[in-house]
């Protein structure tokens, strides 16, 4: 049986896993599948074993003298190593930039786009910048941001609250599990 493993640089290296009947030591020392060491048996006794609680035999050391086979279930094992060498969705974090003179409609279309990035299980970043003397005015920004962060409703929970570096004021959101 052939298991394909992936290395950081995505290449493929073969190695060759004996199972069942591709096994060809005449003894064996098995290990069942919680772990535990039986003993020594020949290949056909291990085999029927094997049989009887409808799982395979697995060659786990080969090398070993004689080789160290263990009874699982191969299909569910190879299963579980291809999903561990997926690579993990991460999040991304996506930025919307807002003005203090921004229009409502513009404003709803912002949230639109801020809702689609959420669905797709990206966290938000709103960004308000502020222009010339607009900074004297923190509160029109801040308004903005809370009716920005209104119009999200369920859709988004707030991760960091609104906090002020500089000209710019900023808002983070990450996407609500959904049951």
């Amino acid at each position: 049986m052939l298991r394909f493993d992936l290395d950081y640089k995505k290449e493929r290296r073969i190695k060759y896993v004996r199972t069942n009947n591709r096994i060809r030591a005449p003894r064996i020392k098995l290990v069942t599948t919680g772990g535990e060491v039986i003993g020594e048996f020949s290949l056909r006794e291990a085999l029927n074993r094997a049989k009887e609680e409808g799982l395979d035999l697995v060659e786990v050391v080969p090398n070993a003298a004689p080789p160290i086979c263990k009874i699982m279930d191969w299909g569910k094992h190879k299963y579980d190593l291809s999903k561990k060498t997926k690579p993990q969705k991460s999040q991304e974090l996506k930025a919307i930039r807002l003005s203090p003179k921004i229009g409502e409609h513009d404003l709803l279309v912002k949230v639109k786009r801020a809702i689609k990035f959420l669905e797709k299980g990206n966290k938000v970043k709103a960004q308000l910048f502020f222009k010339g003397r607009e900074i004297t005015h923190k509160e029109v920004g801040m308004s903005i941001l809370n009716e920005f962060k209104a119009n999200l409703g369920e859709n988004a929970k707030v991760e960091q609250e609104a906090k002020f570096v500089g000209r710019e004021v900023s808002m983070i959101f990450s996407p609500v599990k959904k049951a």
